[in-house]
């Protein structure tokens, strides 16, 4: 009588060098590519654009926010009299 032989479920060492191969070798996926794309846009846009930043603007959101957390500051005549919201800095906050 002859015992039957079981298959082994191990990969073969060829197979497992072609499955390394196709893991690390020159192909990408395309979710790769996509996402390569943003990463190398961003720095080509900050580094050769002439843009121009506006602290004023950013300040103005930022420190109407100070007296809603130490209790003393400037509050804007905007924010004073509602024609601003504090939406802006009530966000920068967590409110």
């Amino acid at each position: 009588m002859t015992t039957p032989s079981i298959q082994s479920t191990q990969a073969t060492p060829a197979r497992a060098d072609r499955r390394l191969a196709a893991f690390a070798g020159g192909r990408r996926s395309a979710l790769e590519i996509l996402a390569a794309g943003p990463f190398a846009a961003r720095p080509a846009v900050a580094l050769s654009g002439d843009f121009v930043l506006h602290p004023d603007e950013i300040m103005q959101y930022l420190e109407p926010a100070h007296p809603l957390v130490f209790g003393s500051g400037v509050i804007y005549w905007e924010y004073f009299y509602g024609v601003r919201s504090w939406l802006v800095p009530g966000a920068s906050l967590g409110y």
